[in-house]
């Protein structure tokens, strides 16, 4: 490769690079937690989604939990998948594999995606929701768009009766159970865990 092939080369790839970071900076994803009828087993996710500017969107689950090194299968838990336009109006959309789904006809629009969770084995790796808590894997309730795992994203937890929540999430001042995480590791790097929890008392290190 020349010497002016090679700088040209870098120049596309910083261009496509910028490209990438800056969508990444104005795609807008807020996701809504809510547990309707926590002691069917069962938790529902509602996605937002703004600033879209592409065709087809690949929405995909994870198959792994940081510090969990086995191949899981979460997406086999989601149920009821939709996705809808800005009027309410259905988007087509097609599950290409296990674990994506492809949305098309979304562009230069916002969106929004609903799905269902069946959580219901009491594992470390997997989430339980019952009647009397909920403790969810963030890698198998939160889809993430193909190629944005750097895009912030905000969690609102709708706790319903219970009391607390309990997540490393940070949350978000005067917007009480909203959270932020700056990407998608630090998002799934955080569990949830909701109900009438009790706190433990302050205590002062002695070392």
């Amino acid at each position: 490769m020349t010497k002016k092939s090679t700088l040209l080369f870098l120049f596309l790839l910083s261009l496509l690079t910028s490209s990438v970071i800056a969508q990444d900076k104005s795609l807008n994803l807020q996701y809504v937690l809510s547990l309707p009828k926590p002691e069917s087993n069962y938790c529902h996710v509602d996605v937002q989604v703004e600033a879209w500017s592409g065709d087809t969107v690949y929405f995909k689950m994870p198959k792994w939990m940081p510090g969990y090194y086995q191949l899981m299968h979460y997406a086999k838990a989601v149920e009821n998948f939709s996705a809808k336009d800005e009027q309410g109006k259905s988007i087509a959309y097609k599950r290409v594999n296990e674990n994506t789904w492809a949305i098309a006809g979304a562009k230069r629009q916002s969106f929004s995606l609903s799905y269902d969770i069946k959580a219901d084995k009491k594992f470390v790796a997997n989430s339980i929701v019952d009647a009397t808590h909920a403790y969810l894997v963030t890698t198998g309730v939160f889809m993430y768009p193909d190629g944005f795992l750097n895009t912030p994203v905000s969690v609102k937890v709708m706790k319903g009766s219970w009391t607390k929540i309990a997540t490393g999430l940070q949350p978000i001042n005067g917007k009480p159970d909203e959270f932020t995480a700056p990407d998608f590791d630090i998002l799934y790097d955080c569990p949830i865990l909701i109900g009438n929890l009790e706190e433990l008392p302050p205590f002062k290190s002695t070392a």
